[in-house]
């Protein structure tokens, strides 16, 4: 159900605020309703600020530093493996991590 929540999330990992045509397609790919998609976003963003915080932290960074350090029963935001279609080659996510932390570093 969530699949396609958490491939949105991590496909707009720079703005991760659907908009409202954007709910209503995760509404009909997830079968949960709009308050559903909708809490499930917020709870997801509360999650990932609290998870690492501070003012200027891009979305990108918060959702990478998350899946490195969750544990127990914590819901991952990572695209699996087997999950072909839409998502990007790990290759490519390895590339926008690594473009992350240089971007953290000159931050610095």
């Amino acid at each position: 159900m969530t699949r396609p929540l958490k491939h949105w999330l991590y496909s707009h990992r720079d703005n991760p605020y659907p908009s409202r045509h954007d709910k209503m397609e995760l509404v009909k790919l997830s079968q949960m309703t709009l308050t559903q998609v909708s809490n499930w976003f917020a709870n997801a963003r509360r999650r990932l600020k609290n998870a690492v915080r501070g003012e200027d932290i891009p979305w990108s960074r918060r959702i990478k530093v998350y899946n490195k350090f969750a544990e127990g029963n914590a819901e991952l935001f990572s695209i699996a493996s087997s999950d072909e279609e839409g998502f990007q080659s790990e290759t490519d996510i390895a590339d926008i991590e690594e473009e992350d932390e240089q971007q953290q570093q000159q931050q610095q």
